[in-house]
């Protein structure tokens, strides 16, 4: 049996910009509400901070600041698309 790169490719790229995905709507929604606080008792939560915010850090650091939106979801979503493409192309 033989394993089809291109749809492994797909899906770890995939699942990781969900994951960014669920991390920008959940801080859009706590940043919106009264409730200015993440939920750290939520082991789901818990988990996807734990995996994005290395990288959101890292990625941070490098962008200038901007009080208006932050810029370092869409950049690695966008960064992770590539990273796909280029993968799947050298396949």
């Amino acid at each position: 049996m033989e394993i089809n790169w291109s749809l492994f490719i797909d899906i770890v790229v995939y699942g990781l910009q969900g994951l960014f995905f669920v991390r920008l709507i959940y801080s859009i929604l706590t940043r919106t509400s009264d409730y200015n606080k993440p939920n750290t008792t939520n082991p789901i939560l818990l988990f996807i901070y734990e995996l994005t915010d290395p990288i959101l850090t890292r990625v941070r650091k490098i962008l200038p600041k901007s009080n208006l939106i932050d810029l370092s979801y869409f950049l690695i979503i966008l960064a992770l698309e590539v990273l796909g493409s280029v993968l799947k192309a050298l396949l």
